[in-house]
């Protein structure tokens, strides 16, 4: 049973507070003991072993579906901060095909449109490239974090 039917479970019970689900999840998110009521912990026959175990085990779902989908490739593109929460996408063409090759474009693409831009090598590695063409960050993405706007819609 994973530990998501026990919280599915818990949201079933009628009268139990609609906040609980959140500190639930940042408890489990931050590995902390969970604060489970005591007659959820006895009608499923649980303890704190069994909890856990289920954590444990939804973490290592959780992390190996993230490291398949961050594995995955992906076409090299640009992220374009057209403006504040506005962002577009440009594809790299297909005649570059090194890292530095692709910085150069992306900074030449910087020179002419004068906007922060992202180069993404791949779901894991990124690049921010400020206005002055300068690299401001090489970003590695992992499963509590991400740098780069729209990297998980991909």
């Amino acid at each position: 049973m994973s530990l998501f039917v026990v919280l599915h479970y818990w949201l079933a019970v009628p009268g139990l507070n609609h906040a609980s689900p959140q500190l639930f999840y940042a408890g489990y998110k931050a590995n902390l003991t969970l604060h489970i009521p005591s007659f959820l912990i006895d009608a499923l026959k649980l303890d704190k072993a069994n909890i856990d175990l289920l954590i444990q085990k939804d973490l290592k779902q959780q992390q190996n579906e993230f490291e398949e989908w961050v594995n995955t490739p992906i076409k090299w593109h640009l992220i374009i901060r057209w403006m504040s929460a506005v962002y577009g996408e440009k594809d790299i063409p297909g005649n570059i095909k090194t890292e530095d090759e692709a910085s150069e474009y992306a900074a030449g693409v910087v020179k002419e449109l004068k906007k922060i831009v992202w180069l993404v090598l791949s779901r894991r590695v990124n690049y921010h490239i400020d206005k002055d063409r300068n690299i401001k960050s090489r970003n590695i993405e992992t499963i509590d974090c991400s740098w780069l706007p729209g990297a998980r819609l991909k």
